[in-house]
């Protein structure tokens, strides 16, 4: 999983898409979060949650409420072939992804 999140900025970079906006110096993120890898095929049981395939790459903008066992993400990357929609947001459960900066937990 870990070298699947390297291609990826790795053909952002290449396709010359930033993460990074460039009209203001290029020091402020767009949208700032974490990015995680989904592990499992998720789908939702109620509106306010996401569908996603495992695979999929999602940001969690912030772990506030974390402790619940749901937290907020939106569909950055979905996995080739799969439905997932960019841009999609809602409720995701924790136990269905994996932060790769810090493998040890939250």
């Amino acid at each position: 999983m870990l070298i699947s999140i390297f291609f990826y900025f790795f053909f952002l970079e290449i396709a010359g898409i930033s993460l990074i906006d460039s009209n203001d110096g290029g020091s402020q993120p767009i949208e700032e979060g974490t990015l995680v890898v989904a592990l499992y095929d998720y789908t939702a049981s109620h509106d306010d949650e996401l569908t996603f395939s495992a695979g999929t790459i999602l940001l969690i903008p912030s772990w506030k409420g974390v402790e619940s066992g749901w937290i907020n993400g939106k569909i950055v990357t979905p996995k080739e072939g799969s439905i997932d929609k960019i841009g999609k947001e809602g409720l995701v459960p924790t136990n269905y992804i994996e932060n790769q900066s810090n493998s040890e937990g939250w």
